[in-house]
C-alpha cells in the first residue's frame, strides 16, 4: 500500500542488512528507502524492581481493558512510571477519568525525548487543571506490597533511590519498549528503531509551531 510517498509492506519478513546502501532486502523483493522505521511490535521492558504481579504493564488493548475493570467505579490513586508518550497519555487519560495520578520519571520532565523544555513546561503547567503530580529526576528502586499490619493490605508502595516512597492503588510501567525475542539477534534492528524514534523526536521538535 502506497500513501503520498509512504510505503507501508505488511506480511513480508526481511533479513538482517546495513543501513548504508538505504535498501531493504524482505521475502517480498528489496526496497530502496530514505528514512526507515521498524514497525514490528514491541514488548513492554521486564524491570527487575517491577515484580509483575504488582505492576501492569499495558501494551495491547486486552490488558488496557483488565485495567480498567480493575479500577472498578471509585476514583483510585494510581502511580504510572514512566512519563513518555506511553505514559503521559495514559496519565491524561485516568486523570480526565476522576482518578489521582502520580507520574514518575528519570528525566526531569515529562516527554523529554520528544518535547523542547518550554513544550514540556507547557503540558505540566495543562495538568495543573487535573489531579496529576508529576515527580522528575527519580529512579523508582523497588515496588512492594503494603503489609496488613499497616492497614492497606490492598495498596502498592513505590520507593525511589533518593528516599521517596508513595503508596498507590495500582502501579503501571511505561518505562519504554524492548525488541521482540525475533529480532533480539539482529543488533542492527535494535540500533535503528532506536535512532529512528531519536530522530522523529527532533523532527517533531523542529516542526513545532513557535
Amino acid at each position: 500500500m502506497i500513501v503520498g510517498q509512504i510505503l507501508a509492506c505488511t506480511v513480508c519478513g526481511y533479513i538482517p542488512f546495513t543501513s548504508a546502501s538505504r535498501q531493504l532486502r524482505t521475502s517480498r523483493g528489496s526496497l530502496r528507502y530514505t528514512s526507515l522505521v521498524l514497525a514490528h511490535g514491541a514488548q513492554a521492558r521486564a524491570l527487575p524492581q517491577f515484580p509483575a504481579a504488582l505492576c501492569w504493564r499495558i501494551n495491547h488493548l486486552q490488558m488496557y481493558t483488565k485495567f480498567r475493570a480493575a479500577l472498578g467505579g471509585s476514583p483510585q490513586s494510581v502511580a504510572v512510571v514512566g512519563a513518555g508518550l506511553i505514559g503521559s497519555e495514559l496519565a491524561n487519560d485516568l486523570a480526565l477519568a476522576g482518578h489521582h495520578v502520580t507520574l514518575l520519571d528519570v528525566a526531569s520532565r515529562p516527554l523529554a525525548a520528544c518535547l523542547d523544555a518550554a513544550q514540556s513546561a507547557q503540558l505540566v503547567d495543562a495538568w495543573k487543571t487535573l489531579p496529576i503530580s508529576f515527580i522528575g529526576a527519580v529512579q523508582v528502586s523497588r515496588a512492594t506490597k503494603a503489609s496488613a499490619a499497616e492497614g492497606i493490605d490492598s495498596a502498592k508502595i513505590i520507593s525511589t533511590e533518593c528516599g521517596q516512597t508513595f503508596t498507590v492503588d495500582h502501579i503501571v510501567v511505561a518505562a519504554g519498549l524492548q525488541t521482540p525475542s525475533r529480532h533480539a539477534g539482529n543488533q542492527r534492528c535494535r540500533d535503528l528503531s532506536t535512532s529512528s524514534l531519536s530522530d522523529l523526536g527532533r523532527r517533531k521538535r523542529k516542526s513545532a509551531p513557535a
